[in-house]
């Protein structure tokens, strides 16, 4: 039985002894949100390897092979060809898209990446990178059967009415504000190539057009007209050299035919059934006959000014389709937008950054310096790609910087915390020259595997073998359950300089990743069979990149959505922030015993909430928590008490002191919420007056603050060798040793609580 232990917690309410100013003019103060401990003096190093391959410019993410659409010449479809359960052919799967397990368009596979055709600069321009070549990058037909492509049911990268799109955020040297409907940049940090979004597009040139192919069918009512290069006969004729709305359902017979076809930009497809936000306006006609790739009903709606109620409506419509075309329609756009957003007001990190087909060697940019801050932004906003996907050399590469020695090395001080982040879109290239051998044969699962030289064993080798050999080993600041005689096997027990992997990818499925629900959610319960062969641009990538993060105590996150990625991105920050401040640990003797208990304080940073938890030293499990403590007492019920120096004597920290009331809150706050009793219950704990509740103050998830640099001191009468000294020690212990738990009632055993302080945040 392990002994019961009373904790205080001691919340510093300086202020309150202090003075603060007056609180009716809250409005004007800048008080920290954060705790003030977190401009740690060791920033910690974020070495950034983007995605810069040619798929990057493509308009849509599908679950297929490089997220694209695909269609089989033999088969006749863009579906009907899914991936079997072992991921290595491709099987009849009617209403499933083709994967196309090869992963490179032939003259059976031909790939459509594009929605909004608008001829080709190459990778340094602003349209679109590629040409329409023998096999791929050619733009989508905008018909109704293919409607799935135009919607965020299927088209995860597709504008949907419920998101919200801003700008870029104005960081570096640009500003970047709402798009002109009328005229939205193809890419806005790079040229200044523009669509209107307002009228229907019709356009004949090259790689402005649509490519056909024998088994398509261009349906009545679309609008069309013969391209300017022409390849079949199906539209050559004199009948189509203007345009002209067909009457009946035009099937294609012919291979590589193009066609120019009109389509209206502003438009979106949802299924049938799923409503539009509350509010929208849309008061128009629905177009018919949308499909999803198993044939379900789709229903399209066209943003312009005669289907919404008011003018008001439609403009706010209007300018969010402006504003994902201008800034999210392509991966890369959206890459560059939730990087932007996400480290907008992240000051606390040194950053390199490199491309994966362009590993340079990289330089430190110190996020709080405003020169290195704009040379972050401007580079990233600038983006683009055009060649493969070497995620396992980029891997590679990052832990080879974080070695380099010397001035303007990554790793700067021996206690530092290292993390790398891959941000990749698709399936990654073969590679097999990585020479760190089967890194991680032999550990516990999920860790170890079988195969040699995979993106685990990269990130492995420099998670395990120090970074820096010519720093002090064993400084880096660890979690206080590494204490444990057996830590939890997913902690980062690693004192010694080295890289933690984080990964983030555009949607894109594994084998496992995505597909066992029970492994992606808890890999270190329900263990991943990690694949035993890997191949170029296979599914099995996405899981080595997985089994990579867990392999260096980090996580994959996965995402189509533009909001849902600035959420990933968050998350990646948020673990870093959590990990670069140590957590106290006190235990209840000098030896770790069956008696004893090892205390933990901590904190989360996405809310700055603590937490103070006794653990099982065997197993780690917590055995007390302070937070469900507090919770089950009460904010009414807490014990807090503050000092009043006029008498020299704590005092209850509650509504009816005249203390707080005299000399804290005087004049006291008001205006709506900020009155005096309210002010006191929400600092006691109270959640009445939150914003998620209806109120003004700021939401918080726990009632215990933050615990930050504060170690836990133990109190109580553990056995401290004193019994040669005194005759009647051991018995004073013996009685002690009764648990109060054990006791009915509890007064009649002869134990006296002791007690752990700690210090949290107000």
């Amino acid at each position: 039985m392990f002994p019961k232990i009373k904790i205080a917690v001691l919340s510093f309410l300086v202020a309150l002894m202090t003075g603060l100013p007056n609180l009716a003019s809250a409005d004007d103060l800048d008080i920290a949100q954060i705790p003030l401990a977190v401009a740690v003096p060791v920033k910690p190093a974020l070495l950034m390897a983007i995605d810069d391959s040619g798929s990057m410019d493509s308009e849509v993410i599908f679950p297929t092979n490089d997220g694209a659409l695909w269609w089989h010449t033999g088969n006749q479809s863009y579906t009907g060809l899914g991936v079997s359960a072992d991921g290595n052919s491709d099987v009849a799967a009617p209403g499933v898209l083709n994967f196309n397990q090869a992963g490179t368009a032939s003259g059976t596979w031909k790939k459509y990446v594009y929605l909004f055709p608008n001829g080709q600069d190459g990778g340094g321009g602003h349209r679109r990178v590629y040409t329409d070549s023998t096999h791929d990058h050619y733009a989508i037909a905008p018909i109704p059967e293919l409607a799935y492509a135009r919607s965020p049911a299927f088209n995860g990268i597709y504008f949907d009415p419920f998101e919200e799109y801003p700008p870029f955020p104005s960081a570096g040297s640009d500003d970047f504000e709402d798009a002109d409907p009328e005229a939205a940049y193809s890419d806005v940090a790079r040229g200044n190539s523009t669509l209107d979004l307002t009228q229907p597009v019709r356009r004949t040139e090259d790689n402005w057009i649509f490519r056909l192919y024998s088994g398509m069918t261009i349906p009545a009512g679309t609008v069309v007209r013969r391209a300017e290069s022409n390849r079949c006969s199906e539209f050559s004729g004199t009948d189509y050299s203007d345009w002209v709305e067909l009457t009946s359902d035009i099937p294609v017979t012919c291979n590589n035919d193009n066609l120019a076809i009109e389509y209206f930009p502003a438009t979106f497809w949802l299924p049938v059934g799923d409503p539009l936000p509350p509010g929208y306006g849309f008061t128009g006609t629905p177009l018919p006959g949308g499909l999803s790739p198993n044939g379900e009903q789709l229903v399209g709606y066209e943003i312009r000014p005669a289907n919404f109620a008011t003018t008001a409506q439609y403009d706010e419509a209007i300018q969010a389709f402006a504003n994902w075309f201008q800034y999210y329609r392509k991966r890369s756009l959206a890459t560059r937008s939730a990087i932007g957003r996400a480290f907008d007001e992240v000051s606390f990190l040194r950053v390199g950054y490199f491309t994966i087909n362009n590993r340079n060697t990289v330089t430190m940019r110190d996020l709080e310096v405003a020169a290195d801050r704009e040379l972050f932004f401007d580079w990233h906003y600038t983006l683009r790609g055009t060649g493969g996907t070497p995620n396992k050399q980029s891997v590679h590469h990052m832990g080879n910087q974080f070695r380099r020695t010397g001035s303007g090395a990554p790793v700067a001080l021996s206690c530092q915390r290292n993390f790398g982040m891959l941000f990749t879109d698709g399936y990654a290239n073969s590679w097999d020259g990585a020479g760190v051998g089967n890194a991680d044969g032999g550990l516990p699962p999920p860790l170890g595997d079988t195969e040699s030289n995979t993106m685990a064993d990269i990130a492995y080798y420099h998670y395990t073998n120090n970074l820096r050999p010519d720093l002090d080993a064993g400084t880096v600041p660890t979690p206080g359950q590494c204490s444990l005689p057996s830590p939890p096997l997913e902690l980062n027990c690693n004192a010694d300089p080295h890289m933690t992997l984080y990964g983030v990818t555009l949607g894109t499925p594994g084998l496992i990743f995505g597909v066992d629900d029970d492994a992606t959610e808890d890999p270190w319960t329900n263990h991943p069979t990690w694949p035993g062969s890997f191949s170029n641009r296979h599914p099995s990538a996405v899981d080595d990149l997985w089994h990579a993060t867990l392999n260096t105590r980090g996580e994959l996150f996965s995402t189509t959505r533009p909001g849902e990625l600035v959420d990933a991105l968050l998350s990646v920050l948020n673990d870093i922030a959590d990990s670069i401040l140590p957590t106290g640990v006190a235990v209840s003797a000098t030896r770790l015993t069956t008696e004893t208990l090892v205390y933990s304080g901590d904190f989360d940073s996405t809310d700055w909430s603590g937490e103070f938890k006794g653990l099982d030293p065997d197993d780690g499990s917590v055995v007390w928590s302070a937070e469900s403590e507090l919770q089950a007492i009460g904010s009414v019920g807490r014990r807090i008490f503050t000092y009043d120096p006029a008498s020299d004597d704590g005092i209850v920290f509650n509504a009816s002191s005249t203390m707080i009331t005299d000399r804290v809150m005087n004049p006291a706050p008001v205006g709506g919420d900020w009155t005096f009793p309210n002010v006191v219950d929400y600092v006691r704990g109270s959640d009445v007056l939150e914003e998620q509740n209806g109120g003004t103050f700021r939401d918080r998830e726990s009632m215990l603050a933050d615990i930050v640099n504060s170690r836990p001191v133990f109190s109580g009468r553990g056995n401290e060798g004193w019994a040669r000294a005194y005759a009647d020690y051991l018995d004073y212990i013996d009685v002690d040793k009764q648990d109060p738990r054990d006791c009915d009632p509890p007064a009649a055993c002869g134990r006296k609580n002791d007690t752990v302080f700690i210090g949290a945040n107000g």
